[in-house]
């Protein structure tokens, strides 16, 4: 993607599935990159949920009932009708397979020992009321294990966060003047090209030593 645009320099940034994709692509420290936002990223150790949980995340997009449900455990507030539908809508049109390689196996990848390796300025930022990946964890198990990372708190926002804008106020405001951004949040380009890497994350995790 860096190259079809041709970036010379840039900022890479990753949501959630897309922050643990994220760092592992900066981890193998690619031309141009010059810095990492990570917003509410999962973490390079394995999810650890009770089974109740397991089973929730695996059928959260069979249908509508269960992706509401999922919605509303995911955002602090209930989204406007249209942002509702439209993530519903996104969510939908997503191949079965790629829903489930996130629960399924992805989640439970350790990358831990790549992380440590990141050498570029790393901004995480963190939904105070995150359910899924909370404040916490990322200072636990995000935060310690890249060095220089830096953590910052969005106020009143969930695990999706309510405003684009804000949060790529706050994106460029970690880019530190970077001119070019690779990927804004987990919207499609990024999403995309972390489905298409879950098979060389495997690989990769398969060297790795449970930290």
């Amino acid at each position: 993607m860096t190259e079809a645009l041709h970036l010379r320099r840039y900022v890479l940034a990753g949501h959630s599935m897309g922050g643990k994709v994220a760092q592992f692509l900066a981890s193998q420290r690619p031309e141009g990159l010059e810095a990492l936002v990570l917003v509410a990223p999962a973490t390079p150790t394995p999810q650890n949920l009770p089974e109740p949980a397991k089973q929730a995340q695996l059928h959260a997009y069979h249908n509508r009932k269960n992706a509401l449900q999922a919605i509303a455990f995911l955002t602090a507030f209930p989204p406007s009708d249209a942002l509702r539908e439209q993530i519903l809508s996104d969510n939908f049109a997503s191949a079965p397979r790629a829903r489930l390689a996130w629960p399924t196996s992805s989640a439970y990848e350790y990358t831990s020992s790549l992380v440590g390796i990141i050498a570029v300025p790393t901004l995480i930022l963190a939904g105070d009321q995150d359910r899924q990946d909370p404040l916490e964890q990322h200072e636990r198990e995000v935060l310690p294990r890249i060095s220089g990372a830096e953590i910052k708190v969005i106020r009143n926002s969930g695990h999706l966060i309510p405003s684009p804008h804000a949060c790529g106020d706050l994106i460029n405001a970690g880019a530190r003047g970077f001119k070019y951004l690779a990927c804004a949040r987990d919207l499609q380009p990024l999403l995309i090209f972390a489905w298409l890497s879950a098979r060389a994350l495997s690989e990769a995790a398969k060297s790795d030593v449970p930290q």
